[in-house]
């Protein structure tokens, strides 16, 4: 790793060898194949961590954890990821075909600074941790804030670790290395998984839960650990260079504005959020977190895969102003998310009830949670679809450097969401269940707002055939519920054991699986048809 310490101005950048031309690059699926294989392995143990969460912990300490894990991984998401797909990419994207002296001192002038503004940003997360706690968890008793506080304050470094981590993903993702980026949450959540199973006994049973905090510091330094290893692989070398002045630092600040006004916007959603749910009854809070950690299982797979592989390629193509390649690009990945979202969306929704009692019933998580993280999910499985375009729709403005659109519609977004949330939760009575589906309407809306703009800012004529698309995917998806809502329903899954159980969900999901296929394949949906010509070829290949 880097020396943290800056040398002066005067420091002269070594002269390294130039740095080799990237590789050619493979096919759009195969790195979207790369990235989704890795996602897929971190989401997997992802899900064996929430195992251990809910069967090791009572529902007052996953409560507690939940508010205090949120905390720190909402400035990841917008101080690391956020960050590195508004600015970093876009910025560092112009700087490939300099020499490589000017690539070195914009790499180390925005290192330098970034370490130092993380630093400050850490030690007063954890001085100011009462404080933040109490506005996102208001409604917590003294004892469950308190044990917040706690967690909150041993997470905070962790803002430090992943935030240095994006740094390096940015870097390598501009060179098109899109595997080691993708493997580091899978040695946070081994990280994690480690300390809960085994250090959970060095502490009274009342704070066990810290077990899982240390875990999180642990899978920290397992990322940072392997994105500079895998830097070095790639002939990426940083030299940190102390000069705030450079026109990087500038240019990267410039579009990081618009960002952090959207990161208060982004914050206050949340909080507004989370200080409601803090006021429901004892594990709401926990069953909002299974419902989330259920919707990002393919959200990640598929949507943030296919935004982490088009935003490199989307930034080049503007840089160069290639705008029919750009155009081609975008609505590749939308059409992808689409293709791969909407029937998980519905099968999530028919089989929602067997799936969360095949991965998290046991130990101290009894049928009545299941039930509950069930009722909670619903209104959330179908706000997957437009969740999943919006992940792609988004990197278009932070490619053609607009960062101030996407943060107009966060605003409009938090009103909505905010609305809602009283309305659905507290008028309608409808609690932890009301909350989702607010977030669902909201997201709903962001979706058709970034299409909107999208048709308006961009230096061409922006269309996607979305509706032609849509309208086969609906009808397989549809016929493949039809199929899967009877069948599910003939089956006592509570009197199953683990093995049946996973053996019926497996036979469930290939037989819709196989349904949605076929039937968009006699509807001629394009996806389709590529992937069966190309497995036909292959096949003759091989004969």
């Amino acid at each position: 790793m880097t020396s943290p310490h800056p040398p002066s101005n005067e420091t002269t950048i070594p002269q390294v060898e130039p740095t080799p031309k990237p590789k050619p690059a493979s096919s759009f699926w195969r790195k979207i194949g790369i990235v989704s294989g890795a996602t897929m392995l971190s989401r997997i143990l992802g899900l064996a961590r929430d195992m251990v969460f809910g069967a090791l912990f009572s529902r007052f300490a996953t409560d507690a954890f939940s508010i205090a894990f949120l905390i720190p991984n909402l400035l990841r998401r917008l101080l690391a990821e956020g960050i590195i797909s508004t600015a970093f990419i876009p910025v560092f994207t112009g700087y490939e075909d300099k020499t490589e002296e000017e690539k070195q001192k914009a790499y180390g002038a925005v290192f330098v600074v970034f370490f130092v503004t993380l630093l400050g940003i850490t030690v007063l997360g954890i001085l100011l941790s009462p404080w933040i706690v109490k506005l996102f968890a208001s409604g917590f008793a003294a004892g469950k804030l308190a044990l917040t506080v706690e967690l909150t304050q041993w997470m905070f470094p962790f803002i430090f670790l992943v935030s240095l981590t994006s740094f390096w993903v940015g870097l390598l993702h501009i060179r098109r290395h899109f595997a080691a980026p993708a493997l580091g949450p899978v040695l946070l959540n081994v990280g994690i998984i480690f300390c809960a199973l085994s250090l959970r006994f060095l502490f009274p049973r009342s704070r066990i839960i810290l077990a899982m905090a240390l875990g999180v510091l642990l899978g920290g330094v397992l990322q940072l650990a392997l994105q500079v290893w895998a830097a070095r692989r790639e002939a990426i070398t940083i030299f940190p260079h102390w000069n705030p002045k450079h026109p990087a630092i500038r240019e990267v600040l410039h579009l990081m504005a618009p960002t952090l006004i959207g990161l208060g916007v982004y914050q206050l959603n949340l909080l507004i959020s989370s200080s409601l749910a803090s006021f429901l009854p004892t594990g709401s809070v926990t069953y909002i977190y299974y419902s989330n950690r259920l919707m990002e299982l393919p959200l990640g797979v598929i949507a943030v895969a296919f935004a982490t592989v088009t935003l490199p390629t989307l930034a080049s193509k503007a840089e160069s102003k290639e705008w029919d390649s750009f155009h081609r690009t975008l609505e590749q990945g939308v059409r992808g998310v689409m293709f791969l979202c909407i029937p998980a969306a519905f099968g999530l929704f028919v089989l929602r009830e067997p799936i969360i009692m095949l991965l998290f019933q046991r130990g101290r998580f009894l049928q009545a949670d299941t039930l509950a993280t069930a009722q909670v999910f619903m209104p959330a499985a179908f706000g997957l679809i437009f969740a999943g375009m919006l992940r792609n729709l988004t990197p278009a403005f932070y490619a053609v450097k607009d960062t101030r659109t996407p943060v107009l519609i966060a605003v409009i977004s938090l009103v909505l969401n905010a609305s809602l949330s009283l309305l659905f939760g507290f008028i309608l009575d409808m609690k932890a269940t009301g909350l989702t589906l607010a977030n669902t309407c909201s997201t709903v809306g962001s979706m058709f707002l970034s299409v909107y703009y999208l048709r308006h800012k961009l230096p061409y004529s922006f269309h996607l055939s979305l509706g032609k698309l849509s309208l086969p995917l609906l009808l397989g998806a549809g016929a493949m519920t039809a199929a899967l809502w009877p069948t599910s329903n003939m089956f006592n899954w509570q009197a199953m054991s683990l093995l049946s159980r996973l053996g019926v969900l497996t036979g469930l999901i290939a037989l819709g699986g196989s349904l949605f296929l076929g039937l968009t394949w006699m509807l001629g949906v394009q996806e389709v048809t590529r992937l069966t010509s190309k497995v036909t070829r292959r096949f003759r290949k091989k004969s």
